[in-house]
């Protein structure tokens, strides 16, 4: 029998015992509160020799959330993952999963699904075999193993490739496979390692929908790996920065795009214009002092006085006509032009050879200003953004 996606299947109110064997019939209650988180991580550190891979790191991921780490290489995130998998130990700290400490319980009795970035299917299995393996391995009855892989089928879209080898799949569709298989048990927790990386750019995007979809369909909490800035902000309710093993900023991606807590997450979204200044505090918000082009206005909130990092984002600049003005406003000359599809980005260049980056909406019938071209831009002190010195 095959459920509706409004209303989950069966199966997916179950969880498998941690230590493989099968679950009871009824859906496991914690004693915990609901509001308790699934997964708490607390001082995790990893050390390989002299090479600090893990600084002290502490998480909780709710029930039902998508925490997407993200960061580029080197950062820590896949050592974070690896440790919450249970594919390496932490050199100190403490894991928790559903109120057990797991810190030091081994990969195959945590019971957490795994998706890769290689599909790991098995070629010589069909695909009902491929999802149903890690139902076979805890036991499950086959007409249990049936349904559940069916429904897993209907869940990911793909009702008829049961019968199929992965070779005879597209790569979109391996991966959705990968995904039923990660499923079809319920684990508490389901971790994604880079996952669409071996994907087109098309695809990659429909598959960052279908993702988001299944996890919203099935109230999953999901743990997702990536370095590309634009999935995790797709498809995150957190998303995770992280920076020389360390968290460097947490937070709904809106928050984080707009307003980053550290230099480090404001240069990682790329295309920004980060400055340095002076900030002193008044009855009307923060004022920054910058020796080149003056004093910028900026939000209400942040540091009474002493030297920070500000920056606004390419797309909170406009270019002002004459007559109009803006909390904060510069005049420059326009360098340089490039088109990057749905947004073109002009490099003003103001005073010293400071540039600021301005990124509009390409629209071919307005004409916007060219190469050479004298221009005042502008913003809102709402849009100027104080940030934290990076952590080392």
């Amino acid at each position: 029998m095959t459920e509706t996606l409004a209303s989950p299947p069966r199966w997916a109110m179950d969880h498998t015992h941690p230590s493989g064997r099968d679950a009871p019939a009824q859906p496991i209650r914690n004693t915990m509160a609901e509001t308790a988180p699934i997964l708490r991580m607390e001082g995790l550190t990893k050390l390989y020799g002299a090479v600090t891979a893990l600084d002290n790191v502490s998480l909780d991921v709710a029930r039902g959330e998508f925490v997407t780490l993200l960061g580029p290489s080197g950062s820590g995130k896949t050592t974070l993952l690896n440790i919450v998998s249970g594919a390496i130990f932490p050199t100190s700290g403490a894991l928790w999963l559903d109120g057990r400490d797991i810190t030091w319980v081994e990969a195959r009795r945590r019971g957490i699904g795994m998706v890769f970035q290689n599909f790991a299917l098995m070629p010589h299995l069909s695909i009902f075999e491929n999802i149903a393996f890690p139902l076979r391995v805890r036991k499950v009855a086959n007409a249990e193993v049936k349904e559940r892989v069916m429904e897993a089928l209907e869940l990911i879209r793909l009702p008829g490739v049961a019968a199929r080898k992965p070779k005879q799949l597209s790569g979109g569709q391996q991966q959705r496979v990968a995904i039923a298989r990660a499923l079809v048990y319920r684990p508490p927790v389901i971790l994604m390692d880079e996952p669409l990386g071996a994907l087109d750019r098309k695809l990659r995007h429909q598959m960052q929908f279908e993702i988001k979809r299944i996890h919203d369909d099935l109230g999953l909490s999901m743990i997702y790996v990536t370095h590309d800035q634009e999935e995790a902000l797709t498809m995150s309710d957190r998303v995770c920065l992280m920076g020389a093993g360390r968290i460097q900023d947490i937070g709904a991606p809106q928050r984080i795009y707009s307003s980053p807590a550290t230099e480090f997450s404001a240069d990682f979204f790329g295309g920004t214009n980060i400055f340095r200044a002076t900030v002193s505090r008044g009855p009307d918000g923060t004022t920054l002092h910058h020796e080149v082009f003056g004093p910028v206005l900026g939000p209400g909130a942040g540091p009474q006085s002493g030297e920070v990092g500000w920056m606004v984002r390419p797309e909170q600049l406009r270019f002002l006509p004459p007559g109009e003005g803006a909390d904060n406003e510069l005049a420059g000359v326009v360098r340089d032009i490039t088109l990057s599809g749905q947004l073109t980005h002009y490099a003003v260049a103001v005073s010293d050879g400071l540039e600021f980056t301005v990124a509009c909406l390409t629209n071919h019938a307005t004409r916007g200003p060219f190469e050479g071209d004298q221009v005042r831009i502008g913003w809102s002190r709402q849009a100027t953004a104080i940030l934290k010195p990076t952590e080392q």
